[in-house]
C-alpha cells in the first residue's frame, strides 16, 4: 500500500506497492516580508495580493499600506528572489532597487487594473 502527500494531504495509491512508502510533502513554513515602492492605495493593494496568489505554495498573503510591505507564508526551501521579481514586474519593487517612471507608470496601471476588480 502506497500514501503519496500531495500538498499535504495522504492520498491513497492503491496496486503500486505492498509497501508504506510516506512521501512527506509537509516542509517547514516560513513567513516572508518583502518592503516594497509605488504602494498608493486599496487597488494596488488588490493587486499584490492577486498576484502572489497565483504562486501555488505562498499562502497567507497579506499588504500593509502603511509600511508598504508584502507579507507571506512559503515553505523553507522556497526563496524570496522569484517573488521580488514578480513584484517587480508588476511595478512594485522592493524597497533599495530601481525605482524608474517605467515602474511607476507599471504600477499605476496595476493599480487601475485592481480597482476595477
Amino acid at each position: 500500500m502506497t500514501f503519496v502527500a500531495c500538498r499535504g494531504d495522504l492520498y491513497h495509491a492503491p496496486g503500486i506497492s505492498n509497501t508504506l512508502n510516506f512521501v512527506e510533502n509537509r516542509s517547514a513554513m516560513k513567513k516572508e516580508v518583502i518592503a516594497i515602492q509605488n504602494l498608493k492605495c486599496g487597488g494596488c493593494v488588490k493587486s499584490i495580493v492577486r498576484l502572489m496568489e497565483e504562486f501555488p505554495e505562498v499562502s497567507e498573503v497579506s499588504v500593509s499600506l502603511e509600511d508598504a510591505t508584502v507579507t507571506f507564508t512559503v515553505p523553507d526551501d522556497q526563496h524570496t528572489e522569484k517573488y521580488s521579481l514578480a513584484l517587480t514586474n508588476a511595478g512594485y519593487p522592493p524597497e533599495g532597487t530601481d525605482n524608474s517612471a517605467g515602474m511607476k507608470a507599471k504600477s499605476y496601471v496595476s493599480c487601475a487594473i485592481g480597482r476595477m476588480s
